[in-house]
């Protein structure tokens, strides 16, 4: 990749962000409602299950996060690896120019 890709996926990255912001910002007071009387009953079941471990263990409920990222970016990683191979074995690249 040369630079002009990586400032093209910062831009969509950006304006993704903005987006994000602006959902928040304009169309979610009614999650805001809802939350705001009683927040405990609009969490499903995993959602339930992680506030009550990060108020009730909360050094367990860290490490997890430790954990779960690193084995989120290692997965990451493996399946970039995998991905990359497969393109470089089905999809040829072009002949270098000699000089």
């Amino acid at each position: 990749m040369d630079s002009s890709q990586f400032k093209t996926i910062l831009a969509v990255l950006l304006l993704l962000v903005g987006v994000a912001i602006a959902y928040d910002t304009f169309f979610a007071e009614e999650t805001t409602k809802i939350l705001t009387n009683d927040g405990a009953k609009s969490f499903g079941p995993v959602s339930q299950f992680v506030r009550d471990l990060s108020k009730n263990v909360p050094i367990l409920y860290g490490m997890f996060s430790i954990v779960l990222a690193l084995v989120l970016g290692v997965g990451a990683a493996i399946l970039r690896k995998i991905l990359s191979n497969l393109r470089k074995k089905f999809i040829p690249s072009p002949p270098a120019s000699q000089k």
